[in-house]
């Protein structure tokens, strides 16, 4: 079962957090590790399945894979298809940041 392809995050756009994805973000990151585990809500007991991961000029590419055999996984895939779970969002660790405004030293 496969989910659409999602360009996510679009490069230079600014997240609901103020933070600012750059270009070329993911290119190495992207290089090592071109297939990572899908999660549902961040959690790494609730693997879904795969996503293939690659860099384009706008963002990173994302196609996922649901694992047919897991119930948890079809059930997910069906309200993706429903428009009942309609976002992805992008996880990571920050190993060095500058913030945009120093009053917002979490965010942006």
């Amino acid at each position: 079962m496969n989910l659409p392809v999602f360009h996510l995050p679009t490069f230079g756009n600014t997240d609901r957090d103020g933070d600012v994805i750059e270009a070329k973000a993911f290119d190495a990151w992207v290089k090592e590790h071109p297939v990572v585990p899908m999660l549902f809500n961040h959690d790494r007991n609730k693997v879904m399945g795969k996503l293939s991961l690659s860099v384009h000029d706008k963002g990173l590419r994302v196609v996922g894979e649901f694992n047919e055999a897991d119930p948890d996984a079809v059930n997910v895939h069906a309200l993706i298809k429903k428009g009942a779970l309609d976002s992805m969002s992008v996880g990571m660790a920050i190993k060095d940041y500058e913030p945009l405004a120093p009053d917002r030293s979490l965010g942006g």
